[in-house]
C-alpha cells in the first residue's frame, strides 16, 4: 500500500522528506485512531537523504521467502523486481514483476468483494475474494542489480550531491561495490570493484496515433504554409492613459477657467510662497484641475485603426507588398472572421481555398488599413500568429525582456570599460615614449 508521500520520479527536487512533522495541523488525518493506517514512524535523522535507488532500477531482495520451489527443490527463490515507486518518509520501496516469466515481487493478499465474472452471464458464478497488491519492501532489504548484468552491488556509495539550478534538481552519481571473482583479485589484490552505475532512463511519452490525425505529408502540402520572416507584422503599443480628445478637452476646460478669473475685479494673484501665512487666513475651496480621462472602446478602435492605415502606407511596406510579400496587421483575422460561431453556423470554410487569380498584391484601404482583395484559406494560414499573441509579446515588464534589458546594460558598462582601458594603455604608451 502506498501513502501519499510516496512518489515515481527519479529526480530529487527538494529535501522536504527531512522535514520533522507538523503535529495538530489541518493536514491531519479526519479518520478515527482505531481506523487508520498507521505505518511505523522513522525519524527525520535515520531517513534516506540522497537514494541511489530510483524508479526504473531492477533489485534483487537480500532476505525473505519470495516465489515458488525451482524443479521441486525445498529452496525458495530470491525476490526480485523493478522498482515503481519509493517512499522517502518511510524508506520504503514499491516492486512490480519483471515479466510473467518472473513474478518475484513481493506481494499480499487483499479480501475483496466478489464480483461477477460476467455481468450478462450470471450463472458463470463470482470471482475471487482475495487479490493481490505490492508490498512495500525497506531501502536495505534491496541489492541493486547492475544493467546487463546478473551481479549485484553489494553495497552503493555516491560523489558529491550538488544542486543545479538550471535543472532544478540534485544532481550526483552512484557507484557500485561489486565483489570480483578469485582469478581478477588474485591480478589486483583487491576482492571488490568500484563500479559506476548510470542512472535509469525515463522512456518519452508516446503518442497513439487514431483516425483523427493526418499525415505529416497531408498537413504540410493542404493546411499549413510557413510565415517567411521578412513579412513585416504591425504590432500595436501599449495601451494609452490618456485620448488626444479628452487632453484637448482638458486644455480648453482649463482655459476657460483661467478666462474667468482673469475677468473678475476681484481677482487678484498672490505669491505662493506667501499664501496661507499671515494670521485670519482661511483657505477657500478651489476647483480641481481638469484631469484628462483614459480613452473609450471607441477611441481604441479608431486610434488603432489609424495607426494600421498609417504604417501600412509607409514607403517600405508599400515597396513590400508590391514585390510580392505580404503584411500583417492584428484585424485580419477580425476581417475575415465569420460574424457568428460554429454552434450559430459560422465556418471558417467559407473562404476559397486558392485566390481566382495570382495578380494579389496585398494593396490595404489608405484610411482603415483593411485588406482590400479576396482573402483566401491560404492566406489565412499565412498569418502569424504574433497577430494573436501581441499581450504577450509586448509584456515589457515579463522576466525575458528584464532579463534582456539587464544583459544589454551589462554589456554596455563591459564595452565601457573595454574603451576606457584601452585609452588609458594608449596615453601610458605616450608617456613612455616621451620619456625615452
Amino acid at each position: 500500500m502506498s501513502t501519499a508521500s510516496s512518489t515515481n520520479r527519479a529526480v530529487l527536487r527538494s529535501l522536504r522528506h527531512l522535514r520533522p512533522p507538523i503535529h495538530g495541523t489541518k493536514f491531519a488525518l479526519k479518520a478515527p485512531s482505531h481506523a487508520q493506517h498507521r505505518p511505523k514512524f522513522v525519524q527525520p535523522k535515520d531517513r534516506i537523504p540522497f537514494w541511489n535507488i530510483v524508479p526504473g532500477d531492477r533489485v534483487v531482495l537480500r532476505t525473505g521467502k519470495v516465489g515458488e520451489t525451482i524443479e521441486g527443490s525445498r529452496k525458495k527463490i530470491r525476490g526480485e523486481g523493478i522498482v515503481t515507486s519509493i517512499d522517502r518518509e518511510k524508506n520504503w520501496l514499491w516492486l512490480r514483476d519483471v515479466d510473467e516469466n518472473n513474478r518475484l515481487a513481493p506481494k499480499s493478499l487483499r479480501h475483496i468483494v466478489p464480483r461477477l465474472v460476467e455481468r450478462t452471464e450470471p450463472d458463470r458464478g463470482y470471482g475471487p475474494n482475495v487479490t493481490e497488491i505490492p508490498r512495500p519492501v525497506h531501502y536495505s532489504n534491496v541489492m541493486l542489480k547492475l544493467p546487463d548484468s546478473e551481479k549485484c552491488a553489494v553495497r552503493l556509495v555516491r560523489s558529491r550531491a550538488k544542486y543545479s539550478r538550471r535543472r532544478g534538481m540534485y544532481v550526483w552519481k552512484r557507484f557500485a561495490i561489486v565483489k570480483v571473482n578469485g582469478e581478477q583479485a588474485a591480478k589486483t589484490g583487491k576482492s571488490f570493484q568500484r563500479i559506476e552505475v548510470p542512472w535509469p532512463k525515463v522512456p518519452g511519452k508516446r503518442r497513439s496515433a487514431n483516425v483523427s490525425h493526418s499525415d505529416v505529408q497531408v498537413v504540410t502540402s493542404e493546411s499549413w504554409a510557413p510565415w517567411r520572416p521578412e513579412d513585416p507584422v504591425h504590432l500595436p503599443g501599449p495601451k494609452p492613459r490618456t485620448s488626444v480628445h479628452s487632453e484637448a478637452q482638458a486644455a480648453l476646460l482649463q482655459e476657460q477657467r483661467m478666462k474667468a478669473r482673469l475677468a473678475n475685479p476681484d481677482f487678484a494673484p498672490r505669491d505662493p510662497s506667501r499664501q496661507g501665512t499671515y494670521a485670519g487666513f482661511t483657505p477657500g475651496r478651489a476647483k480641481s484641475a481638469p484631469i484628462a480621462q483614459p480613452p473609450t472602446p471607441s477611441e481604441l478602435v479608431a486610434e488603432a485603426r489609424i495607426s494600421a492605415a498609417e504604417w501600412s502606407s509607409e514607403a517600405e511596406i508599400e515597396a513590400h507588398t508590391k514585390e510580392g510579400g505580404r503584411a500583417f496587421t492584428p484585424a485580419d483575422y477580425l476581417d475575415v472572421a465569420p460574424r457568428h460561431g460554429p454552434a450559430s453556423g459560422g465556418d471558417w470554410s467559407a473562404l476559397p481555398p486558392v485566390a481566382e487569380s495570382d495578380d494579389l498584391t496585398g494593396a490595404r484601404d489608405v484610411k482603415s488599413g483593411k485588406l482590400l482583395g479576396t482573402v483566401t484559406r491560404n492566406d489565412l494560414d499565412r498569418m502569424p500568429i504574433e497577430l494573436l499573441m501581441k499581450d504577450e509579446l509586448s509584456n515589457e515588464n515579463g522576466l525575458k525582456w528584464r532579463m534582456r534589458r539587464w544583459r544589454a546594460k551589462k554589456d554596455q558598462a563591459k564595452q565601457e570599460q573595454a574603451k576606457v582601458a584601452r585609452e588609458k594603455k594608449d596615453l601610458l604608451e605616450e608617456l613612455r615614449v616621451l620619456k625615452l
